[in-house]
């Protein structure tokens, strides 16, 4: 995936920010359970890379960095047959499947210490 399908991504996920997490599965080695019961609260791009931040009261975010590689794709409400996502989180207003794909949780310093000078897509 390119960076303007991250920008149209980002625009498909909207849906989800201020719902909680009912469920995560996913064949991911992060540890994807801390997921479950937090707000998504923001999403963010920089590039080819999509930003998620997640809340939960009393505690601090969970951000994760998604890098599509060469291959990746999502589904929304529309899994693959016979595929298991890296990520697939499930909210009371729908699911999104993430699939070949780099699934990490990063600091917050990281996403703080992006360049948005450089991102040609920003504000897009």
């Amino acid at each position: 995936m390119e960076g303007p399908s991250i920008v149209i991504l980002s625009e498909e996920l909207q849906k989800f920010v201020g719902k909680k997490i009912l469920s995560v599965s996913g064949n991911s080695k992060v540890s994807k359970e801390d997921l479950k019961g937090r707000t998504l609260d923001r999403i963010d791009s920089w590039g080819k890379v999509l930003y998620l931040i997640f809340s939960r009261k009393n505690t601090s975010p969970i951000i994760t960095r998604t890098h599509f590689m060469m291959f990746g794709s999502y589904r929304i409400d529309d899994p693959k047959a016979e595929r298991i996502p890296r990520i697939e989180l499930k909210f009371r207003n729908g699911t999104v499947h993430f699939y070949s794909c780099s699934f990490k949780f990063i600091e917050e310093g990281e996403l703080r210490s992006l360049d948005r000078r450089v991102d040609v897509l920003e504000g897009h």
